[in-house]
């Protein structure tokens, strides 16, 4: 189904409007009322003067008489002895009745009003194919009937056109006209909306409209939102160079540390302090790669996503990780250091969790994944909707020695997206968690 876009929504009302108010104006026109009536009735002076020169006419010159008389909205005719009103026909109101009276005091008459055919001679019938009449019969001497027919003015245009169909024709054309014009203006929102979803601040800046032949405010609006766009980048770039300048700097104080620390006599205290230097390295290297990933600094080839899990199971012979399936090709465009870093992080945190990994590739829904199911506990339902999130931990103790920093599923799931992929919750509960990675395939 068609969306309702701001331009179509805006198009449709315009066009409901103008219908409605060119149907009001054409009902206003052509409908029935007294109020019309008095616009093209005969005059009541008209009728009385018509009648005497009628009455004064002898019979042999009437002929010429009522043919003077006669004209595109205007009958005068005699009828013979006998000749019948207009079945359909009643009568007018008394109001009118009385002005007739005045004008015509000694006389029997009747008025009356009715719809009748246009005229064959008048304009092609166009819409309604009748208008109102006004009929006075006035009785003659030898039993004769004088009538007096008055037919509704239709204005027409000089090509025989009713004047309202005209108008309501060129309205439309200006409306549409004005709603092209309006969609002109509005399809660079479009446009915009489109960009706005491409824009990846790890990446080049996104391609927007050309803003020179916008309106000014839609103008102001794209250079707007592609000076915000440049700043963002920026920003995260002088991030990454930040955390890699300070992360080198850490780097020489743990290596001078490490030496300090091969002097502590006591065996013990030495291997904590060693663990401690090590892990304070792992979370700068984590925090550097999570930089990298922001400020777009990853380095794409070709590579296939189930050798890189093949090869980092491999790499953990000895540990309780297991590769299931016949993994297929699977070609994707990314960056070999992170796809590593990405699956590594997955099986480590699944061992050090749920006590054992069990790493799937598998191609679903067009993407290339890879699934690594443990055997522990699961996330709590608090961590399941920040999950992956910076310095969230599955598991809710502060000791390093039940868990990292934090930053392991942050990393995964940055580097997926920065790769057009995702990484989701498959299943969790009791029976263990399993978490798929997804890349799209080249």
């Amino acid at each position: 189904m068609m969306a309702l876009t701001l331009a179509r929504r805006l198009g449709l009302l315009a066009v409901v409007m103008l219908l409605l108010v060119w149907l009001g104006v054409l009902l206003a026109g052509y409908s029935p009322s007294d109020s019309r009536i008095l616009t093209f009735r005969p005059l009541p002076a008209q009728v009385a003067g018509i009648v005497d020169t009628v009455t004064r006419t002898p019979p042999a010159g009437r002929a010429a008489l009522l043919a003077a008389l006669n004209g595109p909205n205007q009958q005068v005719r005699i009828d013979p002895p006998g000749a019948a009103p207009t079945p359909q026909a009643r009568r007018l109101d008394e109001r009118l009745m009385q002005a007739y009276r005045a004008a015509l005091p000694d006389r029997d008459f009747q008025a009356l009003r009715f719809m009748a055919d246009y005229p064959a001679t008048t304009v092609p019938r166009v819409g309604w194919g009748r208008r109102e009449v006004i009929e006075l019969r006035i009785p003659l001497p030898k039993h004769e009937t004088l009538v007096i027919r008055r037919m509704a003015d239709l204005v027409t245009t000089p090509f025989g056109a009713p004047l309202g169909l005209v108008a309501g024709l060129i309205g439309t054309a200006i409306a549409l006209i004005a709603l092209i014009a309006m969609y002109l203006e509005l399809r660079p929102l479009a446009g915009l909306s489109r960009a706005v979803d491409r824009v990846d601040l790890t990446g080049a800046p996104a391609v927007l409209p050309d803003p020179r032949r916008k309106s000014p405010e839609l103008a102001r609006l794209i250079r707007a939102f592609d000076r915000l766009q440049t700043r963002l980048s920026r920003l995260l770039r002088a991030r990454f160079v930040l955390v890699a300048g300070i992360s080198h700097d850490v780097r020489t104080y743990a290596t001078r540390l490490r030496l300090r620390v091969e002097a502590i006599p006591d065996p013990d205290q030495r291997a904590r302090a060693v663990r401690d230097i090590e892990d304070m390295i792992q979370l700068l290297n984590d925090a550097l790669l999570a930089s990298r990933v922001g400020a777009g600094d990853l380095v794409e080839e070709l590579l296939d996503l189930s050798d890189i899990a093949r090869r980092e199971v491999e790499d953990r012979a000895g540990m309780p990780v297991t590769l299931h399936g016949s993994p297929p090709a699977m070609p994707v465009l990314g960056d070999l250091l992170a796809l590593r870093r990405m699956i590594g992080n997955l099986i480590e945190n699944a061992v050090k969790y749920g006590h054992a990994a069990r790493v799937t590739p598998l191609i679903a829904d067009g993407m290339a994944c890879v699934d690594v199911e443990d055997d522990g506990p699961g996330l709590p339902p608090d961590v399941t909707e920040t999950f992956g999130e910076p310095f969230v931990r599955g598991e809710t103790s502060r000791s390093r020695d039940t868990g990292g920093a934090g930053l392991g599923l942050s990393i995964v799931r940055n580097l997926a997206e920065a790769h057009g992929g995702s990484l989701t919750i498959i299943r969790n509960g009791p029976a263990g968690l399993r978490l798929r990675v997804a890349v799209p395939l080249y």
